[in-house]
């Protein structure tokens, strides 16, 4: 819970690319995301590709900070209001109920 309210007072986040993004996006927040780990890669190009995260690359990139910059400072109302609503709608928080169905309609074929 402590996470969750946190996420929803911020205007951006800086984040690693493992689950977090999803939820950040779900919550509709604009996020900058660097990779840490080989797993979080689909993760960063996926939001990258949805438009709701700007992935800036790999967490020793030497010029990480200066990419970060750039894009806090290309930010501006309508842009995180698009970006959020890209996130809204890339993750719309009803994956578990599809895998059900999915396991259930796979199921009943048997």
């Amino acid at each position: 819970k402590k996470m969750l309210n946190l996420m929803l007072k911020v205007d951006l986040c800086i984040s690693g690319g493992g689950q977090t993004t999803y939820e950040l996006a779900r919550l509709g927040v604009p996020t900058i995301g660097i990779c840490f780990a080989k797993n979080q890669l689909l993760n960063l190009k996926y939001g990258q590709k949805a438009e709701y995260l700007e992935f800036v690359g790999w967490f020793k990139c030497k010029n990480l900070f200066e990419k970060i910059e750039e894009i806090v400072e290309s930010l501006n109302c309508a842009k995180e209001e698009k970006i959020s609503l890209a996130g809204q709608k890339s993750v719309d928080g009803q994956g578990a109920r599809r895998i059900i169905e999915e396991i259930l309609k796979w199921t009943k074929k048997k």
